[in-house]
C-alpha cells in the first residue's frame, strides 16, 4: 500500500492501523478490514453482486437532493469541529427539506 494512499485513509481509520499496512505491507481479510473501518460492509462469497445490486437499488429510490446532500456533509463534516459539525448537518438537512 502507497504511504500517500493509506495517509489519505486517516479520516477512517486509526493512526495506528495506517501505519501498520504502510511498515508490514500485509494483506488483510475482509473482517480485518472491516473492524479497521476500509470497508462497510463484508458479504459471503458469491453474494457481492446481489448485495451491491440492492445498495445500488436503495440510493437510487432515495430522493437525489437527499443523497447529494450526505454525501457533501461525509466529506466535508470529517474536518469540522463538533459545533460546526452540527451546524452544517442543520443546514444540509434544512437544504433538502426547502426543496420538497
Amino acid at each position: 500500500l502507497p504511504p500517500s494512499l493509506a495517509l489519505a485513509a486517516l479520516d477512517r481509520v486509526s493512526a495506528k492501523g495506517v501505519g501498520y499496512l504502510v511498515y508490514s505491507t500485509a494483506e488483510v481479510d475482509a473482517r480485518t478490514a472491516q473492524t479497521m473501518g476500509l470497508v462497510s460492509l463484508v458479504v459471503p462469497d458469491g453474494q457481492l453482486q446481489a448485495q451491491a445490486g440492492k445498495l445500488i437499488e436503495t440510493i437510487s429510490g432515495q430522493p437525489l437532493d437527499a443523497v447529494q446532500a450526505v454525501k457533501e456533509f461525509l466529506k466535508f463534516s470529517p474536518q469540522m469541529d463538533p459545533r460546526g459539525r452540527a451546524d452544517f448537518a442543520a443546514s444540509v438537512i434544512a437544504g433538502v427539506l426547502s426543496s420538497r
